[in-house]
């Protein structure tokens, strides 16, 4: 600002970042006629060693008003002696004062992230904050977080829905929530325009902007109100971010490499890798990243899909690449100088930190003990500052164990399995057998006979299996697996031998065979275009795979029609997920009729191929199809409206297969704590 020149350079956000622990700011280009005393609190303010440099913002305004107050003392800048035009003094004092002013906040930001307490010491305060009337907190199954708490604490972001809504995140494009804002200073709060689908919410560091994810999207909108939500970049299945400078946001989410850590600035722009994933010791993702103070090194959460048991808070260095794990089970950690704060389950825990070397300095000490906390993945839902707020849902862990069911047309539900399970996803395969994976033990693929009620398990690898997705005769099951390191393509043949079709690469997942069982379509993730569909000739061996739809948009969820040459595919090329269909003999893209209107996910054919049903928000719907002369499709109705069900397949006598959850619970107050930290100064 003073300068017209970046303080610190490079080329990528690691290289700034680099910069910012090994250089020197470019004293050189200060203006001439800058106060010595300016120069020395920038000095200060921007000093490596933290036992010099200036903490407290209180030292940093007394300078400020003294330049301003005996502007003659200060007449000789620190390059030498300049003399000022005669009545441009004191106006060159007050812009000098402005632009050091904004330099001062920046530099504290730098030298603290954000983590510099306010001198004030604020008394230890509960209370309780109503969400909207008729509102509940936008929580469901596989949902990072809900809460966000800006840097001062003075204003908190949630993921709010309709109550009797269903929410779940297995169905993120399609769920009905928005960003709800409010100041503690205020009367009431208000509703982010343009936040429809809106979760995982976290401010920039001056508080003027929230950023929330939302339907493969990464936004922000001003706090303040007025303007239209801006897009920073794509993103696909997002899991936590950090907003540690004004220019810098820091995220996990999902790409050909896996979920990792990436960065982007908060401008827009494509994101960038920070480091892998260390897969040698079981590391699958990497969660709730943010940038700790001195910006050397990132906190986060590393997590192998499906073992909550797996899960560690670690610290990565950014110069030298080491790992440090500094809480085994923890998880959404957030480091609010100098304590980090993490959750075990529905119990969040505090913990003294050092940065460097990263350490744990005291005992973790308990700060509540019935966290709201996702049945899957125990991710808590709360949030802190280090302005001393947290807030936090009560709950613990809801007890939403599932059923795999039918229902029949007229709506009768019928249990398949004897005992519930966490099930992620089920298919039929043949008359006789139902497909299903389960997280209860470890991720792996088991089959039911349901004429004699057995069950038996097809996969033993200590990786994680899922997604099986059975061939038209049920003879061959293609699933995807990260026994390869990464999510790769696998097909359990006849003979119960497993084969992998393709190269490792990317990021991939099964979700359909053609209706002669030669081809298989897979989704694939990728940096530039998010998800694609492919398609690979699986008679073919050593085959390359053929794309079906890999446009600049995110696809996903094919699903080849039983009777035709047709696939039925979700894509948001609209801007919104949507449910299109067209033919796999055309050329790549071409062709598509649009069968949803206002959203649509997860396609799925009855078995004679006359009806396409797919989920909307307010359930599953129905279109009526006719192939000749030429393809037509009817007007959707809505078929199911029941929230506690997620429709898996359609069997051939026109029932569906699918997973009965219990109700989630419906949260409508928030605890918050002001001066939080005051609880933990005897740690």
């Amino acid at each position: 600002m003073l300068s017209g020149t970046r303080c610190f350079a490079g080329d990528t956000v690691t290289d700034v970042l680099a910069s910012v622990v090994k250089d020197e700011p470019a004293w050189r280009e200060l203006p001439g006629d800058l106060p010595w005393r300016l120069r020395e609190l920038l000095e200060r303010l921007l000093e490596k060693d933290l036992r010099k440099r200036l903490r407290d913002l209180g030292d940093a305004r007394w300078t400020m008003e003294r330049v301003l107050e005996e502007p003659d003392e200060d007449a000789i800048a620190a390059t030498g002696p300049h003399q000022p035009t005669e009545g441009k003094r004191s106006g060159g004092i007050w812009l000098a004062g402005g632009l050091v002013a904004g330099a001062i906040a920046g530099a504290l930001f730098m030298g603290g992230m954000g983590g510099q307490k306010p001198t004030t010491e604020t008394p230890v305060t509960h209370l309780q904050l109503a969400l909207p009337n008729g509102q509940m907190l936008g929580f469901g199954r596989r949902v990072p977080n809900t809460i966000g708490v800006s840097a001062d604490g003075r204003t908190i972001a949630v993921v709010v829905a309709g109550r009797g809504l269903p929410v779940d995140y297995y169905s993120e494009s399609v769920i009905a929530t928005r960003l709800w804002l409010r100041s503690l200073d205020a009367k009431s709060g208000r509703d982010v325009a343009g936040s429809e689908g809106a979760m995982q919410p976290f401010f920039s560091p001056d508080g003027r902007w929230v950023a929330f994810f939302a339907r493969g999207k990464l936004r922000k909108a001003l706090v303040a109100g007025g303007g239209a939500v801006e897009t920073v970049c794509d993103v696909d299945d997002p899991w936590g971010g950090n907003w540690p400078s004004d220019d810098l946001i820091i995220f996990s989410s999902s790409r050909s490499e896996g979920v990792v850590t990436q960065s982007v600035s908060a401008g827009g722009g494509t994101p960038e890798m920070l480091f892998e994933l260390e897969t040698a010791t079981g590391e699958q993702e990497h969660n709730f990243p943010s940038l700790l103070p001195g910006g050397r090194s990132i906190l986060y959460m590393a997590w192998r899909a499906g073992e909550t048991s797996f899960a560690r808070t670690l610290v990565y260095n950014l110069e030298s690449g080491r790992r440090t794990t500094l809480v085994e089970g923890g998880l959404r950690p957030e480091f609010h100088p100098p304590h980090l704060l993490y959750n075990v389950g529905p119990k969040l825990f505090s913990a003294r930190m050092t940065v460097d070397p990263p350490a744990l300095d005291g005992p973790s000490v308990e700060l509540a003990d019935d966290v709201l906390v996702d049945p899957d993945y125990d991710a808590g839902q709360w949030s802190a500052s280090p302005g001393g707020t947290l807030v936090y849902a009560r709950g613990g862990r809801p007890q939403t164990d599932q059923a795999l069911v039918w229902i029949d047309p007229g709506g009768s539900v019928e249990g398949i399995l004897e005992s519930k399970k966490t099930i992620r996803a089920g298919r039929i395969a043949g008359a006789e057998r139902v497909l299903y994976s389960t997280i209860d033990v470890n991720a792996d693929i088991f089959a039911h006979d349901v004429r004699r009620g057995t069950t038996s398990r097809l996969t033993i690898d200590p990786a994680w299996d899922g997604t099986p997705v059975p061939s038209s005769q049920g003879d061959r099951i293609a699933f995807a697996s990260y026994r390869a390191g990464s999510e790769q393509v696998f097909i359990i043949e006849p003979d119960g031998s497993i084969t992998q079709p393709l190269k490792a690469g990317g990021s991939r997942f099964p979700t359909s065979w053609s209706r002669d069982d030669r081809w298989l379509a897979y989704s694939e993730r990728n940096p530039s275009s998010m998800s694609d569909i492919w398609l690979i000739d699986v008679d073919e061996g050593g085959a390359d795979p053929v794309p079906f739809v890999n446009s600049a948009a995110t696809e996903g969820e094919a699903a080849f029609s039983p009777v035709a040459d047709f696939v039925a595919y979700v894509s948001d090329e609209s801007g919104a997920p949507e449910v299109w269909v067209r033919s796999y003999r055309s050329g790549t893209g071409s062709g598509a009729l649009l069968v949803s209107s206002g959203g649509g996910t997860g396609p799925l054919w009855s078995l004679d191929g006359r009806q396409l049903y797919f989920h909307t928000n307010l359930g599953l719907v129905a279109v009526d199809v006719v192939y000749e002369p030429a393809l037509r499709l009817g007007q959707p109705r809505l078929v199911l409206d029941d929230p506690t069900l997620r429709v898996l397949d359609v069997a051939a006598d026109g029932r569906f297969l699918a997973i009965q959850s219990e109700p989630m619970p419906e949260v409508t107050t928030l605890d918050v704590i002001l001066g939080f930290d005051r609880l933990l100064e005897d740690q």
